[in-house]
């Protein structure tokens, strides 16, 4: 469902990759645990639910939002995370997310388009 063929793990998608991940260790392990794993665990599933975003930037973009209402709720201001630390974070699943964007419809039983303000903006039911 989710993987990657092995010549596409070789071109660097962002910065995480290109500084941390020259020789590819991250990408073929996680590669790996997609098609062993993952693969496992998704055929056990009999309906798949997908949240579509538009974009992985609106991902990143919700993402440091949930951060700031975090550190305006949380006492302990040392355990939020930056604005770096977040897209540093979400890089880590780029690959993945992306592949997801452009796979997943193929997948899922029901598609939930979401706008911008992750309200549902529409959706797709699929049958079997």
């Amino acid at each position: 469902m989710v993987r990657f063929k092995d010549n596409t793990l070789k071109k660097t998608i962002n910065s995480l990759e290109k500084a941390k991940d020259q020789k590819q260790i991250w990408r073929k392990y996680v590669n790996n645990q997609l098609k062993s794993k993952y693969k496992n665990l998704y055929s056990q599933l009999n309906c798949l639910v997908y949240l579509k975003a538009k974009n992985f930037s609106l991902l990143q973009k919700w993402r440091l939002k949930q951060e700031r209402k975090l550190w305006v709720q949380s006492k302990v201001k040392s355990k939020i995370m930056s604005r770096g630390d977040v897209l540093n974070f979400m890089q880590t699943y780029q690959r993945i997310t992306q592949n997801m964007f452009r796979n997943m419809p193929k997948y899922a039983s029901v598609i939930f388009n979401l706008n911008s303000n992750h309200q549902i903006k529409s959706a797709v039911y699929k049958k079997k």
